[in-house]
């Protein structure tokens, strides 16, 4: 087993220098992503289901000494305690930037919530102003490499950055 702690986790993909980003869909309060370098993937615990997110689930299930890894991103389920804009309620993960159409979102990870239709630009553990796509079930990126989100309806969209 290469790794555990995960419940269900929804699209993941590995960024150029080898972390693995994975978006982990929680279940009754909290969404996860999770940043793994190749150095912490080997019998990485991400906590499920001692906790959800950061916060205890089932903490009778934590096994004493047993170190787990943190999430870099975490929501709250609409209408548990956080800003709107960072609740949701199926994560859908999605890619690091690191394509050349827009130089400031370079180093950037876009993900978004199929449930809100909020999509996040996220660099380490802050997530920026999100904007709407509804259903967003999964992103892929092209050679170049441009990142694309895909909707429930079938809809294909080039992710883009605005300059503030």
């Amino acid at each position: 087993i290469w790794m555990t702690g995960l419940r269900n986790p929804w699209r993941w993909s590995f960024d150029t220098t080898g972390t693995q980003w994975i978006a982990d869909v929680g279940q009754d309060g909290y969404e996860e992503v999770t940043a793994v370098t190749r150095a912490q993937a080997k019998g990485a615990n991400l906590g499920w289901s001692c906790r959800e997110g950061t916060k205890p689930y089932l903490p009778g299930r934590c096994a004493a000494g047993t170190p787990l890894l943190e999430p870099q991103l975490e929501l709250c389920h609409p209408g548990g305690g956080c800003a709107d804009t960072r609740s949701g309620k199926s994560v859908i993960g999605g890619y690091v930037y690191r394509g050349a159409a827009y130089p400031a979102g370079v180093g950037t990870y876009v993900m978004a919530d199929f449930i809100t239709g909020y999509v996040w630009p996220a660099r380490g553990s802050t997530l920026g102003t999100p904007t709407r796509l509804a259903n967003v079930t999964g992103f892929e990126h092209t050679a170049k490499p441009e990142i694309y989100a895909t909707t429930y309806a079938g809809a294909l969209y080039r992710i883009g950055f605005r300059t503030v």
